[in-house]
């Protein structure tokens, strides 16, 4: 999809769906994953958020959970949908120890035979700052992909249907540290202390 700030053009209407906690000790960072990740979003100004209010009842986790006919049509209406799950692996009562299993994808759903527009998996500490830092490079990513002249081939990573380990892309991390910069004004949109990173 192509979008943009200009007038005329078309935002992309995007969902975030709550990212679902695979374990119980994961629960807390998982809300926490997808108030910033919605919060980068909304304040990157070229997309448009979905209320929440407007969702399915059934929200995926996995793609073969996703049923894009829910989402693009009345009341939804969305273009794209976010989605995902986090798992917490370790020693749980040490965050610094453990590792936390970040498994995301964004799907356009009004083509729902395409692979998705990201699918990544990242493997960082358990911790609220690292949490916090996949969602804003998530978002990054997101929000570089909407940019007009930005082709899909330059943020998917091999096959569609493969998960990789997330390396460091210095343009996408600029991408997040500009969206973090920008929503740090408003440290009541964040959850956690109202701190976003």
């Amino acid at each position: 999809f192509r979008t943009g700030t200009g007038l005329g053009v078309e935002k992309a209407r995007v969902a975030v769906a709550e990212f679902a906690a695979r374990n119980q000790a994961s629960q807390p960072l998982a809300r926490l994953f997808t108030d910033v990740l919605t919060a980068d979003l909304e304040f990157s100004g070229i997309l448009e958020l979905v209320s929440k209010s407007f969702y399915p009842t059934r929200v995926p986790t996995v793609p073969v959970e996703l049923k894009p006919e829910e989402w693009n049509q009345e009341p939804t209406l969305a273009h794209m949908v976010a989605f995902g799950n986090l798992a917490l692996q370790g020693d749980q009562l040490t965050p610094t120890q453990s590792g936390l299993i970040v498994e995301a994808w964004f799907y356009d759903v009004r083509n729902p035979g395409s692979p998705p527009i990201l699918g990544k998996r990242y493997r960082v500490a358990g911790t609220e700052t690292e949490a916090r830092r996949v969602a804003h490079h998530l978002a990054g990513a997101a929000h570089l992909r909407a940019e007009p002249g930005v082709d899909a081939h330059e943020l998917l990573e091999g096959q569609h249907s493969l998960l990789h380990e997330e390396a460091v892309d210095r343009r996408l991390l600029g991408q997040a540290e500009r969206l973090q910069a920008f929503a740090h004004h408003d440290p009541s949109r964040h959850p956690g202390n109202g701190k976003p990173g």
